[in-house]
């Protein structure tokens, strides 16, 4: 029984559609001059807001057979908890590395050069961290002018991760590679498999 990591253990989603109420039978500036009711009246955003906690990972070391398989490397022995409470984790260190050692090292050396061949695989199970979570809000803002009796001009503007809200990987996590273990060097991949910064487009259609 473990974790699976491409099952998120929390996640929100929130959709909503909202006019902006100034202009033309509106709260706001229904009897301003025609030219005002034009630029300011007929506004309608959308909002998309995803929450979501981290992905599962799993700790590894390389370099060593102590299982004698002839697999080099794997899954470590867990001495400790690992997971860091939520105000000590940063993308320097995510998570606790001491608490994992090489199968075959002794607790006060988790990470020797000898580790013994206990002929056995690491106890840690699968999936056991928690990455970093997902905070996304994308933003979308939309106004039809008319020209004519069939024309009209739609403006569109349209926010990706509109708080430029920085959205991290899950760390490196192999205990043997102790300059970089537990720390988060890339982006998540939330927006078709690219990072997810913010991105903004602004497009007019001429409709007739």
């Amino acid at each position: 029984k473990a974790n699976n990591a491409l099952v998120l253990r929390h996640r929100a989603f929130a959709h909503a559609v909202y006019a902006l109420p100034f202009g033309r039978d509106q709260r706001f500036l229904s009897k301003a001059h025609a030219v005002v009711q034009g630029a300011l009246g007929g506004w309608n955003t959308g909002w998309n807001v995803n929450l979501q906690s981290g992905q599962f990972f799993t700790p590894s070391f390389s370099g060593f057979d102590p299982s004698n398989t002839g697999s080099f490397g794997g899954r470590p022995d867990r001495i400790g908890n690992g997971n860091l409470p939520a105000g000590q984790r940063a993308i320097e260190r995510w998570f606790d590395a001491s608490a994992f050692k090489i199968p075959g090292c002794s607790d006060a050396h988790p990470v020797c050069s000898d580790p013994a061949n206990v002929g056995r695989f690491g106890n840690s199970g699968l999936n056991i961290l928690e990455g970093p979570g997902i905070a996304n809000v994308d933003f979308s803002l939309m106004k039809y002018f008319n020209l004519h009796e069939k024309t009209r001009l739609q403006f569109r503007l349209i926010m990706v991760n509109a708080f430029n809200h920085p959205n991290f990987a899950v760390p490196r996590s192999n205990i043997r590679s102790l300059g970089t273990v537990g720390t988060i060097s890339s982006m998540a991949r939330v927006l078709n498999g690219l990072p997810a910064t913010r991105e903004i487009d602004i497009g007019l259609r001429l409709e007739f």
